[in-house]
C-alpha cells in the first residue's frame, strides 16, 4: 500500500526525489499520470506523481495539485510531499496552497535548501551557491524566471496563505499559527534539515510536507527506513547524452565535456527542420544516419539542441516559426523525444541520459511508456532509473538541467568506472 505520495513538478526532478527511497529499499514507482490510480499498486510504498506543474498556468497548478491530494487522501495515503524546484521555478505559492488546503492541515512545513548542490536559504532567501537566486542564472530563465529572491515573496506571488520564516533553532511557530501556514525554514547544510526533519517528525508536523530533492534525501533516515543490498547493473559500452537543456550552466558543462573528450554533435538545425518543414521525417534523414553511426562508434556522445552558440535559440526560433515560447516548448520537447526515441531504437549498446525535465517527458511520450523506477543515484542529481519499452528493460541516467559542476560529464564516468569492480557496474 502506498504510505508516501510525492508530488513533482517535472520528471528529472522525481527521480531525484524519489531515488532516495528506493537506494534503501522502498518499493517506489514514478509515473506521469495525474489520474493515476492508486487501488492498483499493492506493494508500491512510495509513488511519485509528475504533476508537470511548472510551464501551467498558477490556477491550473492549483487544481491539479488540489485533485491529486484528495485522492491520495480518498485512497489512504498519509504522507505527501511536495517536490518543488530547487531554483524556486514554476508555481511554487499555488501548489503550496493547494497541498495545504486539500489536506486540511494546520501546517505546511517547506524546506527548499538542496545543499549538495549549492542552493541554500538564509534569512528567508534563497541562494544559489553565493548568488540570490533572483539575481542568479534562473531570473533570466525564457520560460520561468524567477523574479525575487525571498522565498516569503515569490509565494506570495501567488497565494494570500500566510508565510512564517524560522531562521533559528531557538524559534518555535507551532503556537503563532492561527490560521493554515505555510513555514519555511532557513537551512545551510544536510544537518540544519536533518535538524528540522527530526523536530518536525516528533511534533507530529510531517503529515505534509514541501522542498527539492535536499529535504527529501533526510527523510528516509527520519522514517527509520533500514538501507538494503545494492542493485547490481550494467552499463554497458558507453554513454550517449541528450540534452535539451538552455541553461547556462548545462552549457558550460557540455562545452567542458565536449573540449575533455566527449563528441559533440549539435541537433538545432534537425530541430528547426522539424519545426518548419512538414515532409522532413527524422528516421529516414541522412542526419538520422549520422547520428546513429555516431552512437555506435562513440563510446561518450553528447546531443544537444542548444546550438552551443552561448545565446538562447528560443525567441529565434519563435520568430522563424510563429509559435509562441509556450508552444515552442512544447514542440521541442516532441521533437527531442522522437529523436532519443529513433537513436535508442538503433542503439542498445549505450545507456541513454537525458539532460532536462522536457526533454525526458518527450522522450517516454514518444515511447508511450507511463513510469520509470528510480535506482540509484550515482552523484548527487544524477540518476539511474530503468523502465519497460516493447517487454525489455532498459536502463537510462537523468540529470536536471541546471545542476552540477562543469565537469560534471567527465566527473560521471570516472563514478562510473570506479564502482565497475565494487557493485557490477559495467562500462567501457
Amino acid at each position: 500500500m502506498i504510505k508516501l505520495l510525492i508530488l513533482s513538478d517535472d520528471f528529472t526532478g522525481a527521480l531525484d526525489t524519489s531515488v532516495h527511497f528506493a537506494k534503501n529499499g522502498v518499493k517506489t514507482k514514478v509515473v506521469f499520470e495525474r489520474n493515476y490510480l492508486f487501488s492498483q499498486d499493492d506493494d508500491t510504498e512510495v509513488a511519485v506523481i509528475d504533476a508537470e506543474t511548472r510551464h501551467i498556468s498558477p490556477g491550473e497548478a492549483y487544481s491539479v495539485i488540489y485533485s491529486i491530494v484528495r485522492r491520495g487522501m480518498d485512497a489512504g495515503i498519509s504522507y505527501f510531499y511536495l517536490k518543488t524546484d530547487s531554483a524556486l521555478r514554476g508555481n511554487i505559492g499555488s501548489c503550496l496552497e493547494a497541498l495545504l488546503r486539500a489536506s486540511e492541515a494546520k501546517m505546511l512545513p517547506f524546506i527548499p535548501a538542496y545543499p549538495k548542490m549549492k542552493r541554500f536559504t538564509k534569512k528567508g532567501i534563497h541562494y544559489i551557491d553565493t548568488v540570490k537566486v533572483g539575481e542568479s542564472v534562473f531570473g533570466k530563465d525564457p520560460f520561468n524566471p524567477v523574479t525575487s529572491s525571498s522565498v516569503r515573496e515569490i509565494i506570495s506571488q501567488q497565494t494570500d496563505i500566510p508565510c512564517l520564516e524560522v531562521y533559528s533553532r531557538d524559534k518555535t511557530v507551532t503556537a503563532e499559527i492561527k490560521t493554515p501556514s505555510v513555514v519555511i525554514y532557513d537551512s545551510e547544510t544536510d544537518m540544519d534539515i536533518r535538524y528540522w526533519a527530526e523536530k518536525l517528525s516528533t511534533e507530529g508536523n510531517l503529515k505534509i510536507m514541501a522542498g527539492c530533492a535536499g529535504f527529501a534525501s533526510i527523510l528516509p533516515g527520519i522514517f527509520r527506513i533500514k538501507k538494503s543490498g545494492s542493485r547490481k547493473i550494467s552499463l554497458k559500452n558507453g554513454i550517449f547524452a541528450v540534452s535539451g537543456s538552455i541553461n547556462p550552466i548545462t552549457l558550460e558543462q557540455i562545452g567542458y565535456a565536449a573540449e575533455n573528450g566527449f563528441r559533440y554533435y549539435p541537433v538545432l538545425d534537425i530541430v528547426r527542420k522539424m519545426l518548419k518543414e512538414k515532409d522532413y521525417i527524422f528516421a529516414g534523414s541522412r542526419e538520422f544516419s549520422e547520428l546513429a553511426d555516431l552512437c555506435r562508434h562513440n563510446p561518450y556522445l553528447i546531443i544537444d539542441s542548444s546550438g552551443n552558440t552561448g545565446e538562447n535559440p528560443a525567441e529565434g526560433l519563435a520568430r522563424e516559426t510563429g509559435l509562441s515560447l509556450d508552444q515552442l516548448r512544447e514542440r521541442i520537447l516532441q521533437i527531442l523525444g522522437s529523436i532519443s526515441k529513433e537513436l535508442l531504437n538503433v542503439n542498445r549498446d549505450s545507456i541513454l541520459m537525458i539532460t532536462g525535465g522536457d526533454t525526458l517527458i518527450g522522450l517516454l511520450r514518444a515511447l508511450d511508456v507511463h513510469d520509470m523506477e528510480p535506482i540509484e543515484e550515482i552523484m548527487p542529481g544524477i540518476v539511474l532509473s530503468s523502465f519497460i519499452y516493447r517487454g525489455e528493460p532498459y536502463e537510462i541516467i537523468t540529470k536536471s538541467g541546471g545542476f552540477g559542476e562543469k565537469d560534471i560529464f567527465l566527473g560521471l564516468i570516472n563514478c562510473l568506472k570506479e564502482r565497475e569492480n565494487e557493485s557490477g557496474w559495467s562500462i567501457v
